[in-house]
């Protein structure tokens, strides 16, 4: 989904404006990562719902991808664009690289394992001779965990929709600086329509 999201975006962002794209954007990952919070141990919701819930971030996260940098460079004046490009390339391979290594250290003060560690839930419950105890213990620290991600990731994208509703110009010269939004009738003498 997220592939087939870059490829449409630019279609949409011409149809809906930069703008409204990444508001959307925003708003779409927030809504994914909470509809996450919905399942929990005692309720199974199923791949399915799972699969939708990830999809709908998906569209967001594929926007995102193809906006942040346009609005970057168009946000500083042309001599700038090389940097302004750079950085925002930059920051999202940062925060891919730190998420990664953050999500495969174990928080200080908890002991190494004396096993390799599981990497998923089903590979943690086939673990011969687990307890059923420790079971429902694992299924509970996954759900835990994943909904502690899902409300962290799906409060700050709200956040960042907010800010970006109220802060994000309308429209953009080439030289970042914003502009007023034209009036209707400048808007239709322009495109041709009478």
């Amino acid at each position: 989904m997220l592939t087939v999201t870059c490829i449409v975006t630019p279609a949409v962002v011409r149809r809906t404006g930069t703008r409204a794209a990444l508001i959307a954007c925003h708003f779409l990952i927030a809504a994914g990562m909470l509809l996450l919070l919905l399942p929990t141990t005692h309720v199974s919701w199923g791949v399915g719902w799972y699969v939708t819930f990830t999809v709908v971030a998906g569209i967001g996260y594929g926007i995102s991808f193809s906006v942040v940098a346009d609005t970057a460079v168009a946000a500083v004046p042309p001599e700038r664009a090389g940097s302004a490009a750079a950085i925002a390339e930059t920051s999202n391979e940062i925060g891919n690289a730190q998420a990664s290594r953050s999500s495969a250290r174990l928080p200080p003060g908890l002991p190494a394992p004396r096993s390799r560690p599981r990497r998923h839930l089903n590979e943690t419950l086939r673990i011969p001779g687990l307890p059923a105890a420790m079971t429902g213990t694992a299924r509970t620290a996954f759900v835990t965990g994943l909904h502690a991600a899902a409300a962290i990731a799906g409060a700050l994208h709200a956040a960042l929709g907010i800010f970006t509703l109220c802060r994000l110009p309308r429209t953009l010269t080439s030289t970042g600086t914003a502009q007023p939004r034209p009036p209707a009738q400048d808007v239709a003498e322009e495109s041709g329509v009478r």
